[in-house]
């Protein structure tokens, strides 16, 4: 499964007051996508979906905190429905570089599961209004979601965590090589005389600072 970026679900006062007033816009200007859409007034009125709404509405408009459409067609409502669905389910994120990995998988597996997830819908219910609708929803979600990748320079952030975890394996993996070599010493060394355990514990020391050499390199490199 995609890594899904879990959206807080207490919702904000004024996410709380813009999904009452997009309950009461799909229950009057469009009710006409209500009837014709399964799901849609059991999503806009779950309090716990308030939050997505309100990202949907700062998208699309106040259009739909107004009781007259206003102008806006049954396929633009039902593309607003479709972005609050899914970013409930993929809420776009503050731009912290910590957040790249996700960001990372919410566009390279998510989105693109969930495409084609709505095109075998598609093939199964042959509705081309709910497709086109979830399509251009996605895509918008999308968009989002590469902007902030690449206003947080994700590339580079994740190349350099990357070289960070190679170099802090590479240094563990000396140290634990280092030590198997000083216990077999010890072993075969018995009482033989200090010279040998003195080169023992020198060469223990130089892996040792060959190992924080090689995490401090990666540091500098990524300051």
């Amino acid at each position: 499964m995609p890594a899904v970026l879990t959206s807080a679900k207490v919702p904000t006062t004024q996410a709380s007051a813009t999904q009452q007033l997009v309950i009461k816009y799909f229950n009057t200007a469009a009710a006409y996508t209500r009837d014709r859409l399964d799901g849609l007034m059991a999503f806009v009125s779950n309090p716990n979906n308030a939050n997505a709404i309100q990202a949907a509405v700062n998208l699309y408009g106040t259009t739909y905190t107004k009781t007259s459409n206003a102008g806006t067609t049954d396929m633009g409502n039902r593309e607003f429905y479709y972005y609050a669905y899914y970013y409930n389910l993929y809420p776009v994120p503050s731009a912290n570089q910590v957040n790249c990995s996700q960001i990372s998988s919410i566009i390279n597996e998510a989105i693109p599961s969930e495409l084609s997830a709505s095109d075998k819908q598609y093939v199964v219910d042959n509705n081309a209004d709910n497709h086109n609708a979830r399509t251009a929803a996605l895509n918008k979600l999308a968009s989002q979601y590469n902007s902030l990748y690449m206003i947080m320079n994700c590339d580079n952030y994740l190349t350099q965590q990357a070289e960070a975890q190679t170099a802090a394996q590479q240094a563990a993996a000396l140290a634990s090589s280092q030590a198997s070599e000083i216990s077999t010493y010890q072993q075969t060394a018995g009482a033989s005389g200090g010279g040998i355990s003195a080169a023992i514990w020198i060469a223990g020391g130089v892996a040792a600072i060959i190992a924080v050499l090689l995490v401090i390199k990666v540091v500098k490199k990524n300051k």
